[in-house]
């Protein structure tokens, strides 16, 4: 994995923790379907977290990187949450396990 992408993983675990100290409460389905469907920073940027600069042309690789990752991942544990992560609620949560996960891969 890039370092690129290691470091956007830690901006994505960490724009989710801010969010879960915020509040937000989002269900796990939401943000299941957010991975799969490859609109997960997008969804972030629209419950209040700031990952804009992903976006932008210069970033397509890293986003494809990101999300070829994540998606791996939550294919992987879709279902066994629980038993995996220890989570079953937090939307949040889930991505951020994902997240520190695939840093470690």
């Amino acid at each position: 994995m890039s370092e690129a992408t290691r470091y956007w993983l830690r901006v994505i675990a960490s724009e989710a923790n801010e969010l879960v100290d915020r509040g937000a409460n989002p269900p796990l389905a939401d943000v299941e379907l957010a991975i799969e469907d490859g609109r997960i920073v997008e969804w972030l940027d629209g419950i209040g977290a700031d990952l804009s600069v992903l976006r932008g042309d210069g970033m397509r690789e890293t986003h494809g990187a990101l999300l070829e990752r994540l998606q791996g991942l939550n294919a992987t544990v879709k279902g066994k949450e629980r038993r995996t992560y220890g989570i079953e609620n937090n939307g949040l949560c889930y991505l951020i396990a994902l997240a520190i996960d695939a840093m470690s891969e």
